[in-house]
């Protein structure tokens, strides 16, 4: 028995399925935003992987001090703290 009901058959496999989700604009910018933090992270990764190797240790300490204390201001700004 076959139903004429004009439904479109079901899809299968990944493909499939990333496809129709990308239609739904929800899930499209979902998948935008793990697309934008997978590549930042890459980024990440590959900036300390080179500032390891070109700078010498005392240089790379006194660089990762500044940072970890400019990040904790700015934290502490945006809690009011300061």
């Amino acid at each position: 028995m076959t139903s004429d009901t004009g439904a479109v058959p079901r899809r299968t496999g990944l493909v499939a399925r990333l496809r129709t989700d990308l239609r739904d604009p929800l899930f499209l910018q979902g998948y935008a935003l793990m697309v934008n933090t997978a590549v930042t992270a890459l980024l990440g990764l590959g900036y300390w992987f080179l500032a390891v190797r070109l700078y010498d240790p005392a240089a790379f300490g006194q660089g990762q001090l500044m940072i970890t204390a400019m990040r904790l201001f700015s934290s502490l700004v945006g809690l009011a703290f300061v």
